[in-house]
Order: C-alpha cells, then sequence, then structure tokens
C-alpha cells in the first residue's frame, strides 16, 4: 500500500472519532459600498481574508 508521508486511510469508524474545523472566508467590498462612503473611500476596494491557522507571507504591495 501506499504511504504518503507517514499517512494512513481512516477506516468509517476512525473517521467519525475525528472532529475539526478548517476555516478560509475572503470578500471583497468596494469603497462605494460602505455604509458610509466618502470622497475618499470611493475609488477603493477593500480585501478581507480570514484564515485560521498560522500563515507567513512574503508581500509587495504598491497600494
Amino acid at each position: 500500500a501506499f504511504n504518503a508521508g507517514g499517512m494512513s486511510p481512516l477506516d468509517e469508524d476512525q473517521m467519525r472519532a475525528v472532529t475539526g474545523q478548517g476555516l478560509i472566508v475572503s470578500d471583497k467590498i468596494s469603497g462605494s459600498a460602505l455604509s458610509n462612503p466618502n470622497p475618499y473611500s470611493t475609488p477603493f476596494e477593500f480585501y478581507r481574508i480570514g484564515l485560521d491557522g498560522e500563515l507567513q507571507l512574503n508581500l509587495n504591495v504598491s497600494k
């Protein structure tokens, strides 16, 4: 049988005993869709992401 990195398949009873949660949430909000838009927020779009875990990023952002 194939064993990738020490992992092994679970049978149905073992799977029922496992509990957990994974979460990735992302959305985009236009500046004009905010509850109180103003001339400074209107030309922008806001991006939001939520992750349930540890994350390391190496980013270059221009604006």
